[in-house]
């Protein structure tokens, strides 16, 4: 269900429910000084979760969805913001700066939040020699069973003209990394008010 800024979408597989919510970043964007001027704001985050709470679903996976990184946010509500993806979400999709990069966050209520930032497919990165702004994408893997969050980075080889593993990504070389992640009776959304 969309809201003025946001979305919330619930999305039945055969392996169990997931809920997958759309937070706008972008809509206080200008230009290339926006880094620590947006604002997502409190009631959108209320209104998604209301959203996705029409029908007492549980949720076996939540996935939220956000243009910017924390990082853009003013500093009046960067950290409350992030809190509070924490405590809803099991995984964060982020994008705009277009370098691979991924990370687990933990937090003081036993929380946590995989990030996973995504590069970019462009023709002019094609033919560029940096590593930073190569061409790829990341497949992601969730197991509810033993609680993991999988990813496997590939990067545009231009000699082979295919995407191969991103060596220079994930732990020990491999272009793949593993987060187990907490999934705590904090994570469970409730109604808001």
């Amino acid at each position: 269900k969309d809201n003025e800024f946001g979305y919330g979408y619930s999305l039945e597989t055969s392996e169990g429910t997931i809920g997958i919510a759309g937070i706008n970043s972008s809509w206080r964007c200008n230009d290339d000084t926006d880094k620590g001027k947006l604002i997502v704001g409190l009631n959108q985050l209320d209104s998604i979760k209301q959203s996705l709470n029409t029908d007492d679903t549980t949720y076996d996976l939540k996935i939220a969805l956000m243009h910017h990184s924390f990082d853009f946010l003013v500093d009046a509500e960067k950290r409350r913001i992030q809190n509070e993806v924490m405590m809803d979400y099991d995984l964060l999709l982020i994008g705009h700066d277009h370098s691979t990069s991924a990370q687990q966050s933990n937090n003081s209520f036993g929380t946590s939040l995989v990030i996973s930032q995504a590069p970019s497919n462009w023709t002019a990165n094609m033919r560029s020699e940096s590593t930073a702004y190569h061409n790829g994408y990341t497949i992601i893997d969730y197991n509810k069973y033993d609680a993991t969050i999988s990813l496997k980075f590939l990067s545009y080889n231009r000699n082979n003209r295919m995407f191969v593993p991103d060596t220079m990504r994930g732990m020990n070389g491999t272009g793949s990394s593993v987060f187990d992640f907490n999934r705590s009776v904090n994570k469970e959304w409730k109604e808001v008010q």
